[in-house]
C-alpha cells in the first residue's frame, strides 16, 4: 500500500473481514482505493486457501482415524493370534511334560484341552465381534467419502455416525480388553500349574532318585557284608572240615597200624597153666604153640565171659605160646560224617 492511508482489520479466528473501517483517511486517491482493493482480494484468497486446507486437513485426519483404527485391529488380531500361538504352545510344553512324567498329569491336559476350547469358542465370538465392528467402521469410512462441501458439514457427518457408533464401539472394546485379560489370566493360571507340577516332579524324581542309590547304598553294602560272612563262614567251614579231615586220616592210620595183624601177647607155659589172656580181638586170633598154629575147639576154647584162651591140657613147661591177630586195644575211630 502507498500514501498515508491507514486500514484498521478486524480479524476474528476464521480469518474473514468483518466490517473492515478506514480510519482518518489523509491525502486519499485513486492509487489508494486500489492498492486497498488487492489487499481485500489477498486476504480473501488467504481465506480460500485456509478453508481448502481446512478440508484437506480434515480429510487426512479422516485417514488418520482411519489407519488408527485398523492398525488398532492388526494390533489386537495379532495379540490374539500371539494368545493362541501361547496357548499352542503351553499346551504342546504341557502334553510333553506329561508324557514324561506320568499318569497324574493327564488331569491337566485334559483341562489344558477344555480351556483350548474354551479360547476357540471365544477367538469365533472375538472374531464375529471384530468382523461386526470393521463393518461400522467402514460405514463410518465409506460415510466420510461422500461429497461434501465444508469442513463443517463433514465434521457434522462423523459426530452424527459417531454418535450412533461410539456406545457399541466402547462396548466391544471393553469386551475385547475383558477377553484379552481372560485370555492372559486363564494363560498364567496354566503356566503356574505347570510349573507347579514340573516343580512337584521334579523334587519327585529327586526324591526317588536318592532313595533308589539309597537303597542300592544300602543293598550293596549289606550284599557285601553278606559275602564277607560267607566267605568267613565259608573259610571256617573249610578249616574246620579239613581239620577234621586231617584227624580222622591220622585217626585211620592210628588205627590201621593199631590194627595191624600181629604178635600181641607171648607166655611160656609151665605144665600147670591152662588158661590165658590173647589180647586178640576174638574174630581175628591165631594160636601158635611152639611156633605150629593150634584150632580152635580140637587144641583150645575161648571163654565166653572172659574172652580168655583155654587149652585141653596144659602146655608143657617151657613152651612157647603166641597169640597172633588184631590187638584189642585197637580202637576202631568213629567219625561224626
Amino acid at each position: 500500500m502507498t500514501g498515508t492511508t491507514k486500514i484498521v482489520l478486524d480479524l476474528q479466528s476464521d480469518k474473514i473481514l468483518n466490517n473492515p473501517t478506514i480510519n482518518s483517511p489523509e491525502g486519499l486517491v485513486q492509487a489508494d482505493i486500489e492498492d486497498l482493493v488487492a489487499d481485500l482480494s489477498t486476504i480473501n484468497t488467504d481465506i480460500s486457501t485456509e478453508e481448502s486446507s481446512r478440508v484437506s486437513g480434515d480429510a487426512s485426519l479422516a485417514t488418520q482415524i482411519s489407519t488408527s483404527i485398523s492398525s488398532a485391529n492388526s494390533s489386537l488380531n495379532t495379540r490374539i493370534s500371539n494368545a493362541e500361538d501361547d496357548i499352542a504352545t503351553v499346551s504342546s510344553d504341557l502334553s510333553t511334560e506329561i508324557s514324561a512324567t506320568n499318569a497324574d498329569v493327564s488331569s491337566i491336559d485334559t483341562r489344558v484341552s477344555t480351556e483350548e476350547s474354551a479360547r476357540t469358542a471365544a477367538d469365533s465370538s472375538l472374531n464375529s465381534k471384530i468382523t461386526t465392528e470393521k463393518n461400522r467402521i467402514d460405514a463410518i469410512l465409506n460415510a466420510a467419502d461422500a461429497d461434501k462441501d465444508t469442513f463443517v458439514e463433514i465434521v457434522s457427518l462423523i459426530n452424527a455416525v459417531d454418535a450412533v457408533n461410539d456406545s457399541d464401539v466402547a462396548s466391544v472394546v471393553l469386551n475385547l480388553n475383558a477377553e484379552i485379560s481372560a485370555t492372559n489370566a486363564d494363560v498364567l493360571s496354566i503356566d503356574g500349574r505347570v510349573s507347579t507340577e514340573e516343580a512337584a516332579r521334579a523334587s519327585a524324581d529327586t526324591s526317588l532318585e536318592s532313595k533308589i542309590n539309597t537303597d542300592i547304598s544300602t543293598e550293596v553294602a549289606a550284599r557285601k557284608s553278606a559275602d564277607t560272612s560267607l566267605e568267613t563262614k565259608i573259610s571256617t567251614d573249610i578249616s574246620t572240615e579239613t581239620s577234621a579231615r586231617e584227624s580222622a586220616d591220622n585217626q585211620v592210620a592210628d588205627y590201621v597200624d593199631a590194627a595191624r595183624p600181629r604178635i600181641v601177647n607171648s607166655y611160656t607155659g609151665n605144665g600147670l597153666q591152662t588158661s590165658y589172656s590173647s589180647g586178640v580181638v576174638e574174630e581175628t586170633i591165631m594160636v601158635f604153640l611152639n611156633g605150629l598154629m593150634q584150632r580152635e575147639e580140637d587144641d583150645y576154647t575161648i571163654n565166653g565171659l572172659s574172652g580168655n584162651i583155654e587149652f585141653g591140657s596144659a602146655p608143657t613147661n617151657g613152651s612157647k605160646i603166641d597169640f597172633y591177630g588184631v590187638p584189642e586195644s585197637a580202637t576202631k575211630p568213629v567219625f561224626g560224617l
